[in-house]
């Protein structure tokens, strides 16, 4: 499976990214402290800690919306059918 493109909207520290396309392979995400890079990767996996940097003397009045993550991912024909049969389903 591969992860194709991805947008993120009110997550952490990102309001709207827009779509960010990958390409096929390995994609560095670099950047310089506190930009986001970690909040990132709580957006792919909810187990990791929620360890943001944080001000505590900043109290934001307004209501935030839910943050939403939308992921497109290409997934291949027989990867999809072992999944199918893992889970001992027949089409």
């Amino acid at each position: 499976m591969q992860l194709v493109r991805f947008s993120l909207r009110n997550f952490s520290s990102f309001r709207d990214t827009g779509w960010i396309e990958l390409s096929p392979g390995t994609n560095l995400i670099v950047g310089p402290n506190n930009v986001g890079k970690s909040a990132l990767l709580r957006a792919f996996d909810e187990k990791l800690a929620d360890n943001r940097h944080r001000d505590e003397g900043i109290y934001q009045h307004e209501r935030l919306e839910a943050p939403r993550a939308h992921y497109d991912v290409r997934i291949s024909w027989n990867e999809l059918e072992s999944a199918i049969l893992k889970q001992g389903k027949v089409i």
